[in-house]
C-alpha cells in the first residue's frame, strides 16, 4: 500500500482532478460504490501517514484484505498511469519540460501509427503520424523513435519511388544512428567525470585533467560531425570542468555562462534542472572568485528550476547560506539557516540537519550571540563522525565562544582536549591548517589567552595562516566558517605585529587576494 500511498501523493492537484474524473466515467458504476474512487479518497486523506492493507479491506470490504484489495491496487496503480500518459497531461507546460513533453508525444504518436498500421495500413492518417513524428524527432533529437520512424518510410518511399529514395533515407538513418550513439557515449563519459570524484581515492589532478582532455577531443570530433546540441552540451560541461580541475575559477565561470547560454537557447537541451544546476555551478565559481552578494543570487535563481521535492533545493540553500555569511550579509543568512532547519528530518537525514545547526551556531557566533551559538554546539552533533573536518570546526567554534565569553578555564581545557584529539586523529585528512591552528590555540591557552608574551613562532604561524601557501590559506566552503586568523587578528589587534614578526625574519608577509577583514 505504501508504494501506491506515494504515487497518489506525488500526483498534482490537476492530476488528482483528472483521475477523478477518469475513474468515475470510465466506471460502468457510476455510485458511490466505486472501489477505486473509494480507495483513492481513503488513500488522499492520510497526510502523511499511509494507511494499512488491513484498514484499508475493512473500510472497502469489511473484512480481512486478500485477493479483491491485491486485484484493486494492481488496477488503480494501471489506471493512474494511463492518466499520467494523457495529451491533457503530456501537454502540461508546468508538468514537465519541452523537451520531456515532446520526446512522451513522439513515441505515444509512434504507438498509435504502430497500432493503427497493423489495423488499417497504410492509409494518409497513418502516414501523418509517421512525419509528425519525424519532424519532432529531429526537432528535439530524439533519435530512437526518429530512427524507428525513418524505418518505416525507408519502406514506404522505396515501394513507391525506388531504390535511390531507399538508399538515400537508408544513409539519413546510418548518421541518426552515429548520433544516436554519439549522445550516449557523451553521457556516459559525463557519468565517468561525475564518479571520478566519488569513487576515486586518491585524487590525482593530472589524470583527471588528461581523462577530461581526451574527452573534449572526442565529444568535439562528434560534435562537429552531428551538430547535435546535446554532444555541444556535454562538450561544453567537459570544458568547464577542465578549468574547474585547475582551479581557474574566471575561466571556469566563463565556461559556464556560456554552457549556460548555449542550453537556454537550445530547445533539445533546455531542462529545467540542467539550468538550475548550471546557476549553481556559477554561484560556486562567485564563491572561489569573492563574490559572495553574486553567488547568493545565483543559488537564490537556481532553486526556482528544480520541482519542490528535489534534493537539489536545501543543497542549493546550504550553499545560499554560505555566499550569505561570507558576504557579511548575516540578516539574509540566519533568514536561509533558519528555513534549512525547518526541513523535515527524514528527508535530510541527521548529517544534514547537524550540518544546518553548526551553520546557525556560527551566524549566532557573527552575531554576538556567543551563549547562544554555544548553546547550539553543545547538543550531539552527528556530524562529529567526520573527526578529522567537521569534528575539529565544531571544537574550534567552542573554543572561540568560551574565548569570548571569557570563560578561559573552560576554553584551555578544551584546547587541550583538541590536542590530543589532533594526535589520536591528524595523521588522518586533517588539514594542514587545521593543525596549526590547534598548535597556536595551545600556545594562546598557555598565555591565558592574552596578548603579552606570545612567541614569535606565534605570530610567524599566523602570518602563515593570513599568507598564500595553500596548505595553510583559508578556503571557503569548509568547516572553517569564521577564518581563524581575521578573528584573532580582530580581537588582539594583531595585523601589525604579524607584518613586524615576518620583516623580522626577512620573510615577505604572503596575502590573500581579499582584503582580510577582522571579524569583532
Amino acid at each position: 500500500m505504501q508504494e501506491l500511498f506515494s504515487m497518489i501523493h506525488s500526483l498534482e492537484k490537476p492530476q488528482v482532478k483528472i483521475l477523478r474524473s477518469y475513474l468515475t466515467y470510465m466506471s460502468v458504476r457510476k455510485d458511490k460504490s466505486n472501489r477505486y474512487l473509494q480507495l483513492l479518497d481513503l488513500l488522499l486523506a492520510g497526510k502523511k501517514t499511509c494507511p494499512s492493507d488491513e484498514e484499508c479491506a475493512r473500510r472497502l470490504y469489511g473484512q480481512a484484505a486478500g485477493e479483491s484489495l491485491d486485484k484493486l491496487k494492481r488496477r488503480l496503480r494501471a489506471k493512474i498511469m494511463d492518466v499520467l500518459t494523457m495529451d491533457i497531461n503530456i501537454n502540461r507546460k508546468d508538468s514537465m519540460d519541452e523537451v520531456d513533453n515532446a520526446s512522451a508525444r513522439v513515441r505515444k504518436k509512434l504507438l498509435q501509427f504502430q497500432v493503427l498500421y497493423r489495423l488499417q495500413g497504410n492509409l494518409p492518417y497513418n502516414k501523418q503520424l509517421l512525419e509528425d513524428v519525424i519532424t519532432e524527432s529531429k526537432k528535439f533529437e530524439i533519435y530512437e523513435p526518429l530512427v524507428s520512424a525513418l524505418g518505416y518510410r525507408k519502406y514506404f518511399s522505396g515501394f513507391c519511388r525506388g531504390l535511390s529514395d531507399f538508399k538515400r533515407i537508408n544513409k539519413e538513418i546510418a548518421f541518426y544512428e552515429y548520433a544516436n550513439i554519439a549522445v550516449k557515449r557523451a553521457n556516459d563519459l559525463y557519468y565517468q567525470l561525475m564518479m571520478w570524484d566519488s569513487f576515486s581515492k586518491e585524487q590525482n589532478i593530472e589524470r583527471k585533467q588528461d581523462f577530461i582532455s581526451k574527452c573534449i577531443l572526442e565529444l568535439k570530433k562528434d560534435f562537429q560531425y552531428t551538430k547535435s546540441a546535446s554532444i555541444g552540451y556535454y562538450l561544453k560541461f567537459m570544458e568547464m570542468a577542465y578549468f574547474d580541475n585547475y582551479k581557474e575559477y574566471a575561466s571556469a565561470h566563463s565556461a559556464g555562462l556560456e554552457l549556460l547560454n548555449f542550453v537556454r537557447s537550445n530547445r533539445a537541451i533546455c531542462r529545467k534542472q540542467r539550468i538550475g544546476v548550471l546557476l549553481g555551478n556559477l554561484g560556486h565559481y562567485n564563491i572561489y572568485l569573492g563574490k559572495y552578494h553574486e553567488a547568493a543570487l545565483d543559488f537564490q535563481n537556481a532553486q526556482q528550476y528544480f520541482p519542490s521535492g528535489s534534493a537539489n533545493i536545501p543543497v542549493s540553500r546550504e550553499m545560499e547560506l554560505n555566499a550569505w555569511f561570507l558576504a557579511n550579509d548575516i540578516p539574509k543568512a540566519e533568514e536561509t539557516a533558519a528555513t534549512l532547519l525547518k526541513s523535515p528530518v527524514q528527508s535530510q537525514g541527521d548529517f544534514r540537519m547537524a550540518k544546518y545547526r553548526y551553520y546557525y551556531a556560527n551566524v549566532l557566533f557573527r552575531k554576538g550571540d556567543h551563549k547562544g551559538a554555544l548553546k547550539e554546539l553543545s547538543r550531539r552533533f552527528e556530524i562529529s563522525r567526520d573527526k578529522a573536518g567537521w569534528e575539529v570546526g565544531v571544537r574550534v567554534l567552542t573554543i572561540l565562544c568560551n574565548i569570548e565569553l571569557q570563560r578561559f578555564d573552560e576554553a584551555a581545557l578544551l584546547a587541550e582536549n583538541l590536542r590530543k584529539h589532533t594526535e589520536r586523529w591528524g595523521k588522518s585528512e586533517m588539514r594542514q591548517r587545521d593543525k596549526l591552528i590547534v598548535r597556536l590555540l595551545g600556545m594562546y591557552a598557555q598565555k591565558g589567552f592574552l596578548k603579552d608574551g606570545l612567541p614569535a613562532s606565534f605570530y610567524a604561524g599566523l602570518e602563515q595562516l593570513a599568507g598564500g601557501d595553500k596548505k595553510y590559506a583559508w578556503e571557503p566552503l569548509t568547516p572553517e566558517l569564521i577564518p581563524f586568523h581575521e578573528w584573532i587578528m580582530g580581537r588582539l589587534n594583531l595585523r601589525q605585529v604579524v607584518r613586524k614578526a615576518a620583516e623580522a625574519k626577512r620573510l615577505p608577509a604572503k596575502r590573500n587576494k581579499r582584503e582580510l577583514v577582522p571579524v569583532v
